[in-house]
């Protein structure tokens, strides 16, 4: 179920598109899929692997920041980024 991410400062609607398309992302288009892939690599840089789990699975930041010894606070805004960076890519 989606709820709203209150640090992000895009609407309901538009956070709940972005989210449903990353958690829908190997049904997604080809370009689709390619772009959060780029977005991902060019924001999350070293972390694009763990970004992209965040985004893409049901894991939590939580628990990809255990499985993966990266902070938490980094993920969160690792993806609150990405989900603004979103309309401009």
């Amino acid at each position: 179920m989606f709820k709203k991410r209150r640090g992000i400062k895009l609407s309901y609607n538009k956070q709940g598109l972005i989210y449903f398309i990353c958690m829908n992302y190997k049904e997604m288009p080809v370009s689709i899929q390619h772009k959060i892939k780029s977005l991902c690599d060019e924001i999350g840089k070293e972390y694009a692997n763990e970004l992209f789990l965040v985004l893409t699975t049901e894991k939590s930041i939580r628990s990809v920041s255990i499985d993966r010894c990266i902070s938490e606070s980094l993920l969160y805004s690792l993806r609150k980024t990405f989900y603004e960076k979103w309309s401009q890519y």
